[in-house]
Parts: structure tokens; sequence; C-alpha cells
């Protein structure tokens, strides 16, 4: 009896060591926003372009000056960085010191142009502000308890997100909202889940899971947004904005996959972000295999998460939300471009994981949950990325978790 409440308390203490090792070092999002937001409405009352065009990272730095050249009418090839860079420098008042790439489909600049009519200082607030709401209500309405999604909110991976105001928290959102909405409401579950298109890469089991589930009116309704969608792009750039990303877009996006990863005092610090990557190319890439090596344990990790996701949606004794936790842990394995940001609602499904007679099991998934805020460190320090194998640890613990359940059921005892 002693052994065993010493072991649970042990448990106990080793998941608050987690949580408390994290919030200790102030890297969680409420007290990193508020800090953030002070620095720069101080930098923009001083009309620091610099200190602004720092803070605010680098994704939304890009969307502002996109939306801010459509609104003034200038209509130039974005994705050509001899032209996006100077373009950069001039509306930013900033220079980087490096060539900057744009990566980002068409379809998702035109959203920006509103954020644009105000300063970068206080459009940044705002749009991270009303991700951050709008993300917890749309996981609320897909039946997520408070207290996990308050758990994914200020977490690692969303402290890492809020730097750059990127699209992964909120099309992450959407996306577990969508899937949740799919046998209800299959219709707008579509549309919901076209949202996605401005995110490809956190989309790409979402065909599976609509077709797997012969939610016909949802691939009919998905398929009208993203065309909406497109028609937007359209309107503001033509044709051109298409050609130039299937061509320089592409070209841009292989420049970054395919830089030689360096550590040490030669690494240029332009790629830093490499240090950030959650994907089996990345991994791989960190280890210094090559890239034809690279490439195709990416293409057979996307093929089996694939198969993976068939085999969930098609499960007839799987919940609804054990197949979208299935889904968000499998969602990293489908891209080679995916970064710690990535995470965000890997960070919010671990705790539904969680079980009050598993002390040891919660201690894990605690440790999982801090774990990405050390991945920048262990890259750095021990030249290997950990994203993947996290993400394969916490699916065992889902596959163990649903293995108990239906033996549970079987033998008649409520789990």
């Amino acid at each position: 009896m002693m052994a065993a409440a010493f072991s649970r308390i042990t448990a106990y203490l080793a998941a608050a060591a987690a949580i408390i090792w994290e919030l200790s070092k102030l890297n969680w999002v409420p007290i990193r926003f508020a800090s953030l937001t002070s620095q720069i409405l101080r930098a923009h009352a001083a009309r620091d372009g610099s200190k602004i065009t720092l803070l605010t990272g680098g994704d939304f730095n890009w969307f502002w000056v996109t939306g801010k050249a459509l609104g003034q009418g200038l209509d130039m090839d974005f994705y050509n960085p001899a032209v996006f860079s100077p373009l950069l420098r001039g509306l930013l008042h900033y220079d980087p010191g490096s060539t900057i790439l744009l990566v980002y489909p068409p379809l998702v600049l035109p959203v920006f142009s509103a954020f644009a009519l105000l300063p970068l200082a206080l459009s940044y607030i705002i749009y991270c502000t009303i991700s951050l709401i709008v993300s917890a209500f749309l996981l609320r309405f897909a039946g997520f308890p408070w207290w996990c999604i308050m758990l994914g909110l200020i977490s690692p991976a969303a402290s890492t997100w809020l730097y750059g105001g990127q699209l992964d928290l909120i099309c992450g959102a959407v996306m577990v909202y969508g899937l949740s909405r799919l046998e209800r409401a299959p219709g707008f579950a579509g549309i919901a889940l076209s949202l996605l298109a401005l995110k490809p890469q956190l989309a790409l089991l979402v065909p599976v899971a609509v077709l797997a589930r012969g939610q016909w009116k949802a691939v009919l309704t998905g398929a009208l947004g993203v065309a909406s969608f497109a028609a937007l792009s359209l309107f503001y750039w033509r044709n051109a904005s298409w050609a130039a990303f299937l061509h320089e877009g592409q070209a841009n996006m292989r420049a970054l996959l395919e830089a030689p990863f360096i550590y040490g005092a030669a690494h240029p610090a332009d790629y830093d972000f490499q240090f950030s990557g959650v994907s089996v190319f990345w991994m791989l890439r960190s280890l210094h295999l090559g890239l034809h090596i690279a490439y195709a344990a990416q293409g057979a990790a996307t093929l089996l998460a694939l198969g993976a996701a068939w085999l969930v949606w098609r499960h007839p004794a799987l919940t609804l939300q054990r197949r979208i936790i299935f889904t968000v842990l499998l969602v990293p394995f489908t891209s080679p471009y995916g970064f710690t940001a990535s995470l965000c609602m890997y960070s919010t499904v671990l705790p539904l994981l969680a079980r009050r007679d598993t002390p040891w099991r919660n201690a894990v998934l605690a440790w999982l949950w801090a774990a990405p805020g050390l991945g920048v460190g262990i890259a750095k320090a021990h030249h290997i990325l950990i994203g993947p194998l996290l993400l394969l640890a916490a699916l065992a613990l889902c596959l163990e978790r649903q293995k108990q359940t239906l033996s549970a059921e079987r033998a008649g005892i409520s789990v």
C-alpha cells in the first residue's frame, strides 16, 4: 500500500515538474503575449519600425506586407525574391540582412489585406488576439473541455506560434472543429474544412477522413469553399499569381527544405528555423542524411499516415473524439514542411489521453506536452530533431489507451 502511494505521489510530482519547469521559463502564451504586446506598443509609440518588425516575427510580416502592397494597387511578382525582399524592406523600414522567400499559396494573401489597413503593430496584436479567442471557442464547440483547451493555448508549441503570427493555431482548431461536425452537419463541416486551404499541409488527411466516412455533401461544399478562395485570389492577383506560385513559389519551398543542415558557428542565422522542424524529413536532415533518403522516408511516412487515417475513420469501434485525436497526431507526418508551431493541436489533445488511475502515464504525457519547448536546445546540443519521436510516443499512448478501452468494453467494464 505504501509503495503504491509513493509511486503515485512520485508520478504526480514528475507531471507537475514538467509543467512547472516550462512555466518557470515564462515561455507560455499569457505572459509572452502580454510582454510582446507591451513592447510592440512602446515601439509603435516611438515609431521604431525595426523593433516592431523583430517583435512581430516572420510570417505575419509577410502577410502584412503583401496585403499592404495589394491595397496600394501594386501588381508585382511577390514570389520572386528579387522583388519581394526589397518590397519587404521598403514597407517595414527594416533590413533583415537576407533574401526573403515567400512560400504561402495565393489563397492566403487576400485574407490578410484587411489586416494591412492598420499599422503593423496593432494589426499583429489584433490578429493574435482573434486567433486565440476563435481557436478556443472552436475547440470548445468541438467538445473539448476547457482545461484541455487552456493547456493547449499556453503550451510551448502555442508560444512558438505566437512569435511570427502564423496560421497553425487557428487552422488546427478549424480542422478539429470541422471534423467534429462531419457526421452531424456534413455540409457545414465541408465549408469549415475548406478554410484549411490557407494552410494546405494541415489539410492532407481531411479528404481521407471525409471519403472514409462517405460524406459526399462535405466533399461538395468543401470543393465549393476552396473554389471560392481561388476565385478571390484570382480577383486580387489574376492568373499570374498562381503561375508564379507554382513555379517560383515551389522553387522557394525547395530552397528552404534543401538547404544544408549545419551546426555550430558556421550555421547561418537565416536558417535557425531548421531547428524547429518536426517532420520526418527535417529529423533525417538534422542527422545529415542525404536529400534522397530524407525525401524517400518522408514519402513513406506520408503514405503510412494516409493509410492509418483511412483505418481510423473506417473503424466502427472508435469514438469521434478518438478519431480526431489520432488525426491530429498523424497530420505532422504528412508533410516535410512542419515546425514546432504545427504542434499546437498536439498539445491540446494530449491531456485527453490522461486518466486518473494511471499517474505515471500522465507524467509521460506532461513531459510530451512540455517537450516541444526543448526541441531547439536538443537539436543544437545533440544534433537531432525530436518532433517525430514525440508524435510516435503520443501515438503509442493513444493506441494503448484505445486497446484498454476496447478490452474493458468487451468485459462490460465502464471506462
